[in-house]
């Protein structure tokens, strides 16, 4: 993800910087609904995940009512919603990183079918 901090060099505007903790995966996808209504979709969306992916997901806890954290073998991944957008950080250990792509598509696609596109 990437955050605004702080003054540009010329102290007018933010300027971008990357987090420190790069994620392998890096969602922001718009939910174009009111925020209840995209936790409900996030919550179901996460809980479809886990019970299908009972063998990777290990846990699955919200934070709050707008942030998840899930933990499994070879990832840890991190969803928050705000007023516009879901967003979501996956980091693959060194070993998953070939799948990648793969989580990658079947994530957004799974989005996409709870939120639209």
């Amino acid at each position: 993800m990437r955050a605004l901090t702080g003054q540009g060099p010329d102290g007018a505007t933010p300027r971008e910087v990357k987090s420190s903790s790069m994620a392998t995966i890096d969602i922001r996808h718009p939910h174009k609904t009111t925020l209840d209504d995209a936790r409900v979709r996030t919550r179901r969306l996460l809980e479809a995940f886990a019970e299908e992916k009972k063998e990777f997901i290990k846990s699955l806890e919200w934070l709050d009512d707008t942030s998840a954290v899930a933990h499994g073998r070879g990832f840890e991944g991190r969803f928050k919603l705000n007023e516009r957008d879901l967003l979501v950080e996956i980091d693959l250990t060194f070993l998953m990183r070939p799948f990648k792509s793969k989580v990658e598509t079947r994530l957004i696609q799974r989005i996409v079918a709870e939120f639209g596109a």
